[in-house]
């Protein structure tokens, strides 16, 4: 059957897309906290590669506006109230009535005791989006903080007949605090009671059921639960899926700047939108194995190489880890096929992963390791100090005969795109590539007293995001054969 030049070429990117990414060169320099093997991809990279069928890419970098609400975050997050509402307002400025930024912008205002601005902005937030709750949370709390009480919600409702103002008491209602699909039992609960009903107590007079002490919220422990309400509601913020591109770059700027665990808090708000993306696991590994914990490094690794199996730094990177770890079987294993992929950046590196390797390798059987460490701990004599050495030893001799289940389901992922790169004509290489996805995409797991829930083998974002991506696999091969029995069953 003879082939359309377009045919090929749709299977071309579709490999391309699928086990490809940037390969940037050596390794960095030392000092400080080791840095991890290679150089990270180019911002470029993070934001606009091509990325595999297994993970949606991240959209354009976040505009302007994105930005400012993020920094006003970032103002909440460590105390600074007045600088968010500055953030927030340069926001507002460049996108309009933005509810969400109108929302926040009310938020700081209220932590910032600036009550007028911060009611006249939630009440704004509650004609713009009416079926939020969240506003209405805050309104009760800015209420109860600032004595601005609004006759609904007044301690015993509206004035009657005759009277002209409102008592300075709020009653937050037991419904708002309750969570639902808006916000957390635990997050309405410090905002309408750790924050609003405790301040207002401290500020209210003794006749109205107050302690009268009006400037003790002032103090530290107020002043402590005002920082955690902005905490809380800019952790929920955080995570929006617009915000992913730019915590990708601070990612970055980051891990350049060997801030690893503050990359790290930006690379979990990312991963919070897009939990499999290969570019940010990448990042993510590199910032473990910096923080000497190559465990996490290599699963990560693995991760990020289930989505690119034709990613020289992933290899590189989870070879280090291995070496580390004194996996000289992964090891070997993964140089070879960093090697056949980019033979120049395997030989600036692995005299560096095999010094590691070298380092951590120990004499001995993982058995009699074992039973050295029974010995030794049955005597009575032996120092804990020396027991856990006697125990990592035996945990490093072991490493090698491991069974990893993430690792078996990496290796043979790459090796059946290896096999459709190797020939892209054929419509059963690509028809085995999606059975295998299909066949995995329920994950092996166990469940072992006393955890109730099933502990899986290998991380996985969703089954439906594995059988989309076979589905996809399988359309490739019926472009090919439209009567392919493999592909259409």
């Amino acid at each position: 059957m003879s082939l359309r030049p377009t045919t090929v070429v749709a299977v071309c990117l579709f490999l391309s897309a699928c086990g490809s990414s940037s390969q940037p060169g050596g390794a960095e320099s030392s000092g400080g906290a080791q840095p991890p093997i290679g150089s990270l991809p180019s911002k470029a990279a993070v934001t606009a590669t091509t990325l595999p069928a297994s993970a949606p890419p991240l959209p354009p970098p976040a505009a302007a506006p994105l930005l400012a609400y993020l920094d006003g975050l970032d103002a909440l997050n460590q105390g600074k109230w007045a600088d968010a509402v500055t953030a927030f307002s340069r926001a507002l400025n460049g996108s309009g009535d933005d509810a969400s930024f109108v929302l926040a912008r009310g938020v700081a205002a209220t932590l910032a005791e600036q009550f007028p601005q911060g009611l006249n902005d939630l009440a704004r937030v509650r004609q713009l989006a009416p079926r939020t709750r969240e506003a209405e949370l805050w309104t009760y709390a800015a209420e109860a903080m600032s004595g601005i009480v609004s006759p609904e919600h007044t301690l015993g409702g509206a004035p009657l007949h005759g009277q002209v103002e409102t008592r300075p008491l709020v009653s937050i209602p037991g419904h708002m605090a309750q969570g639902g699909n808006d916000y957390t039992s635990a997050y309405g609960t410090v905002i309408a009671y750790e924050l609003g009903d405790a301040y207002q107590r401290l500020r209210l007079p003794p006749d109205l059921g107050g302690a009268g002490s009006p400037d003790a919220v002032r103090g530290a422990p107020k002043r402590a639960a005002m920082l955690k309400a902005g905490q809380w509601f800019a952790a929920r913020a955080m995570r929006r899926a617009d915000l992913a591109p730019a915590h990708a770059s601070r990612a970055i700027a980051l891990h350049d700047a060997r801030q690893y665990e503050a990359a790290l808090r930006e690379i979990e708000y990312a991963r919070a939108a897009y939990p499999d993306n290969p570019d940010l696991v990448y990042i993510s590994a590199n910032c473990w194995l910096a923080l000497g914990r190559p465990v996490t490094a290599r699963r990560e690794y693995t991760l990020a190489l289930t989505g690119q199996t034709a990613f020289v730094q992933g290899y590189l990177g989870r070879a280090a880890a291995a070496a580390r770890m004194g996996d000289e079987t992964r090891v070997a294993a993964d140089l070879k096929v960093a090697q056949k992929l980019d033979s120049g950046a395997t030989s600036r590196v692995r005299s560096t992963i095999e010094s590691d390797l070298a380092k951590a390798r120990v004499e001995g059987t993982a058995a009699k390791l074992v039973a050295d460490l029974a010995a030794a701990a049955g005597n009575g004599a032996t120092s804990p100090d020396a027991l856990v050495e006697i125990g990592l030893r035996a945990h490093k001799a072991s490493a090698a005969h491991r069974l990893r289940y993430d690792e078996i389901y990496q290796d043979t992922v790459r090796a059946l795109e290896d096999g459709v790169r190797a020939n892209p004509r054929t419509a059963d290489r690509l028809a085995e590539w999606a059975r295998y996805l299909v066949a995995e995409a329920d994950n092996r797991g166990e469940a072992v007293e006393p955890r109730r829930a099933t502990e899986t083998y290998r991380t996985q974002a969703s089954r439906e995001s594995e059988l989309t991506r076979a589905i996809r696999v399988a359309d490739l091969a019926l472009v090919i054969d439209n009567a392919h029995a493999g592909a259409l069953i």
